[in-house]
């Protein structure tokens, strides 16, 4: 389980060298997990005790699945355990590898993205599960990409076959209002993490129905929806950078399904107690004909919904599948181009 910030993760290798040799020998790994080449020029790397130990210039930049090692600038030898820190210098935002306690000082970070689920945060429309631009779902007709779904178009369904799509709505978010809003940023499920067969961008609120061992042992049914956003720490998932537009779509159907997407399960939209506030966000919606939006509804969830706290405990039970993901590298090429 490893935080990551836009992608980019941290790994201290300094303690597995002989003490003679340390720190210098094997230094700090950054990796990026993501499809995109990521501009480090923003980034630095942190001790929790020593202060910042490596800046970039304007030209550095990491390709996708790349990793680097950056050599310890700090003559000292550690008879401490040592916290490394991530931050964005533009942003703020950082992650760790391990909690810190205290910060060094002049740290420009705040706040931790690590801890970002447990922050009191703002409410906006982004509690409201999005697909993003370029994702593929099963209909009736064959895969389609979903920008290009209509009202009356069905898709299949997990539970009651083949459902007539209501109403479908868009909205984009500019990297400025991302920036301010990490709700707005997508997560990213690369693919083969939970048997999708290409990169999956979700918004954090959206949610995946998982099944399996470890499922049934904690939460004593078979199958469960958890939020994407519950798996940053899981694999290789990540949350997309804020640097391009992104496209955000609903699919409504008559009630919460679970449909096939990428070639896993995930939810349709739920209305619940919300369609005022759906209704409130001033997205395009289309509707079917003789459709009224005012009057959709829906009163239940079609599987179990696990609080975040139990999400997350979930995945630390999972089989590790980061293997199998760096084997593939199946990228979203219609989301990359609409952004």
């Amino acid at each position: 389980m490893q935080d990551k910030l836009d992608g980019l993760f941290l790994t201290d290798m300094r303690q597995s060298a002989p003490s003679y040799e340390r720190p210098h020998v094997k230094g700090i790994a950054l990796k990026n997990v993501s499809n995109n080449t990521q501009n480090l020029a923003p980034y630095q790397v942190w001790s929790q005790y020593e202060g910042m130990l490596h800046s970039f210039s304007g030209g550095d930049r990491m390709r996708g699945r790349a990793q680097m090692t950056l050599v310890d600038p700090t003559p000292c030898t550690r008879n401490r355990v040592d916290t490394l820190l991530l931050v964005n210098s533009e942003t703020g935002e950082y992650i760790s590898n391990a909690e810190a306690d205290v910060l060094p000082t002049g740290f420009p970070g705040a706040p931790h993205v690590g801890a970002w689920h447990n922050e009191a945060r703002p409410q906006s429309d982004m509690t409201i599960p999005c697909f993003t631009a370029g994702t593929l779902v099963a209909t009736r007709t064959g895969t389609q990409r979903i920008e290009d779904l209509r009202p009356g178009d069905e898709v299949i369904t997990r539970d009651n076959g083949f459902a007539p799509i209501r109403a479908i709505s868009e909205q984009s978010y500019s990297p400025a209002e991302q920036r301010l809003n990490r709700n707005f940023r997508p997560v990213v499920l690369p693919a083969g993490t939970f048997g999708n067969s290409r990169d999956l961008h979700l918004s954090p609120a959206h949610r995946i129905l998982l099944n399996g061992p470890a499922v049934q042992m904690l939460c004593d049914t078979s199958e469960v929806l958890v939020a994407a956003k519950t798996a940053l720490e899981y694999g290789m998932v990540h949350q997309q950078a804020p640097d391009c537009h992104v496209v955000y779509y609903h699919i409504l159907l008559d009630r919460h399904e679970v449909m096939l997407v990428e070639d896993i399960w995930v939810e349709s939209l739920f209305l619940g107690d919300m369609p005022e506030r759906v209704m409130e966000t001033g997205k395009d919606w289309k509707t079917q004909e003789n459709f009224d939006m005012s009057s959709a509804t829906h009163t239940s969830t079609i599987r179990p919904v696990l609080r975040g706290f139990e999400a997350r405990t979930l995945m630390h039970q999972l089989p590790d599948c980061t293997a199998r993901v760096e084997t593939l590298c199946a990228p979203n090429h219609a989301f990359l181009r609409s952004a």
